[in-house]
């Protein structure tokens, strides 16, 4: 997959970060409908931190505020993101997202990504999948949003992160029981209403050449 990605892509005018707003409410869920604890991973290749208990959390308000936790089988496909910046500290990134600065005047709960890949191609688990987080707008009660540190449409990803990429991807799809083609570049969203350049004119080819196996 890697080795394919390999040649350089056109040039576009760089487009300003999208302003993402809270999903609408999305189906409440009860207790009763779990369907069981989160995928436990089962390749060990690439560490995955877990961060969920470990960052600030946001005193006035929850994803649940907006929403209920959703069955996992309501997963329909994962996003991917770049973050548009190059803010590498987990906790400085969290604080930033929780301030109530970019997504919402309250702020987020925590990082609205459920896993954030830094630039040293760590990955870390912000959020369980059960968590119907607002990184794609409309889309969000249907998808998994995964994040790059980094504005991918003035540089290119490192090797390094894109291996890591493609490890969680593939880790999540068979987790889910999902196929390949249901892995998306946050731009290919148009129809739940999003409009933006994300993950980024360097990034988003790579979205692309995994979709096609």
């Amino acid at each position: 997959m890697l080795a394919a990605f390999t040649r350089d892509f056109g040039s576009t005018v760089p487009l300003p970060r999208d302003i993402i707003f809270p999903p609408q409410p999305a189906p409440k869920f009860t207790p009763s409908e779990a369907e069981g604890p989160e995928p436990v991973s089962t390749i060990s290749t690439i560490e995955i931190k877990d961060m969920t208990n470990k960052l600030r959390k946001n005193p006035r308000v929850k994803w649940s505020d907006f929403n209920q936790p959703r069955q996992l089988s309501k997963i329909k496909f994962l996003v991917v993101h770049h973050t548009a910046d190059n803010i590498n500290d987990i906790h400085r990134l969290n604080e930033i997202e929780i301030n109530g600065t970019r997504i919402y005047k309250y702020g987020c709960p925590t990082i609205p990504y459920h896993y954030w890949i830094n630039e040293d191609a760590q990955i870390h688990k912000c959020n369980n999948l059960s968590d119907i987080t607002w990184h794609a707008k409309n889309a969000n009660p249907v998808s998994v949003g995964i994040a790059l540190v980094g504005n991918y449409e003035k540089q290119k990803p490192s090797a390094a992160a894109l291996k890591s990429l493609e490890f969680l991807l593939n880790e999540l799809l068979g987790n889910l029981k999902l196929p390949v083609t249901k892995v998306f570049g946050h731009r290919e969203l148009t129809m739940y209403g999003n409009s933006t350049a994300c993950p980024g004119r360097f990034l988003f080819p790579f979205v692309q050449e995994f979709r096609r196996g």
